[in-house]
């Protein structure tokens, strides 16, 4: 069974209180808060855990640098990167580093939900909320990655509507 334990680092407490209330919602629990990098770190080395959830911009250690410090060469253990920074080389290198998600704090409640699940599935998960450039830059990258099996789809690699596990499901009514 897939533990259902989140680490949210984020140095703004209304991210860290949304984020809670959100993951708890969806039936996640949050074992641990940090307000750095620094002490996401030690909180991560202090519990058992399935995802940690960091914001991009936080002191003495930011997101990318929690990431350095935490994910080993077998993409363990699950950090994903929750940002206001929309930016392409700081998307690319947090993936790079070995970030399982980036998205966007404006990504919808479901969507962040959605990628929580195919993250701590074993996935990679992409902001689609993300501009069309970036969106296509990230999915090139990601297309590197080895796909993510979903249990219940006839097709080993792809979900049941025959998305692969790299990104998040679209609802787009307006691309740009």
């Amino acid at each position: 069974m897939v533990t259902r334990d989140i680490i949210i680092a984020d140095d703004e407490a209304r991210w860290r209180t949304a984020f809670r209330r959100l993951l708890e919602a969806g039936g996640y629990r949050v074992i641990a808060t940090a307000v750095d990098g620094v002490e996401a770190v030690a909180q991560s080395r202090r519990h058992p855990y399935a995802l940690l959830i960091a914001d991009m911009q936080m002191p003495r250690l930011d997101g990318l640098g929690v990431v350095r410090a935490l994910v080993g060469p077998q993409g363990e253990p699950r950090v994903m990167i929750v940002s206001s920074i929309g930016d392409r080389d700081v998307a690319t290198a947090a993936l790079a580093a070995g970030a399982r998600g980036y998205l966007l704090k404006s990504t919808e409640p479901y969507r962040l939900l959605a990628a929580v699940d195919l993250v701590v599935r074993g996935g990679l998960a992409v902001d689609l909320g993300l501009p069309r450039p970036l969106r296509r830059y990230l999915d090139a990258f990601a297309s590197a990655l080895p796909l993510v099996d979903d249990p219940a789809s006839p097709d080993p690699g792809r979900d049941r509507q025959g998305r692969t596990g790299r990104a998040l499901p679209t609802t787009e009514s307006n691309p740009s």
